[in-house]
């Protein structure tokens, strides 16, 4: 089975995905294959992204911005608002000069269809050992009733919401950051679109959640995710598209620091015992130089000044 990953780029994102692309790219092949879609990137922005990948066969690019640009002042007028989609289907917060992400994933993914699976990367995704990847379209020959397969699961939780900045039941998600689906499950439904319901407690379904839980009890699909064993291959940074001032010298130690605490480098060496100084050394150095505030800086939309 062939899979097709999509990665949206938008500007404030595009400084980590630098990194996060050229891993990829080295994990792709005739099996494997990536569409980078970029959201409202201007071209000075994409040249160092398409220099990463330009000799690669199994690359393909979309672009927007020549149709953000053109429609640029009524884009603007709507930022920090929730509009109305292209497609009509759903209202999704304007973040920025871009299209909302589940706009682009609802109608993007099915269109692959010389592809049996198609899945979602986020830019701020980055691989380190991409083997786990080998595995994922086995899991879906296994098994004709998976629908969807991530690396990461969330049960639903009651949870405040520091974007809309109230409590919240946050409902069940198979994760977003890299997740592949059956193209012929999205044949059925492909909502990708956030969804709420205010009648008692507040409950939230994030991005493809509740497109996750109707291919479950409407069409009999069932969910999986990936096994705890494989974690420290890969690296969620975390909402890169509300990242403000994340960039050059800052971006590269801050990086350097959350995969020294996440895994150690032990993809780069394979000492467990060093792994382990690493991350002690990384935890103290991320407290004492502030980092956290970085993180903390993501936690609102990027419109909102702080």
């Amino acid at each position: 089975m062939n899979v097709m990953l999509l990665m949206i780029i938008t500007p404030p994102d595009s400084h980590i995905a630098k990194f996060t692309v050229k891993k990829l790219a080295r994990a792709l092949n005739e099996k494997v294959n990536l569409c980078i879609y970029f959201n409202g990137l201007p071209p000075k922005q994409q040249r160092e992204i398409r220099k990463l990948v330009q000799r690669n066969a199994h690359v393909r690019i979309r672009d927007n911005y020549p149709e953000i640009s053109a429609n640029k002042e009524s884009i603007a007028a709507q930022v920090g608002k929730p509009a109305v989609t292209a497609s009509g289907r759903a209202s999704e917060m304007r973040e920025g000069l871009y299209e909302p992400q589940a706009e682009i994933w609802s109608s993007e993914l099915v269109r692959f269809g010389e592809f049996d699976l198609v899945g979602i990367v986020d830019p701020d995704f980055e691989i380190f050992e991409a083997n786990f990847i080998d595995g994922i379209p086995d899991a879906f020959a296994r098994d004709e009733r998976l629908g969807f397969l991530s690396v990461d699961y969330s049960p639903s939780v009651e949870f405040y919401d520091s974007y809309s900045r109230e409590q919240c039941i946050l409902e069940e998600r198979y994760h977003t950051w890299f997740c592949v689906y059956r193209r012929r499950a999205l044949a059925l439904e492909n909502n990708f679109y956030f969804h709420e319901e205010r009648t008692g407690k507040v409950r939230k379904w994030d991005h493809s959640a509740k497109l996750q839980e109707t291919l479950r009890t409407r069409h009999g699909f069932s969910g999986s995710v990936l096994s705890r064993e494989h974690g420290w291959k890969f690296l969620h940074y975390g909402a890169f598209a509300q990242n403000r001032s994340l960039t050059g010298g800052k971006l590269r130690v801050y990086r350097a620091l959350r995969i020294g605490k996440h895994n150690g480098f032990i993809h780069a060496h394979g000492s467990h015992s060093l792994s382990r100084v690493i991350q002690r050394v990384s935890e103290k150095a991320y407290r004492l130089l502030q980092m956290d505030q970085y993180d903390r800086e993501r936690e609102h939309y990027i419109f909102e000044s702080r």
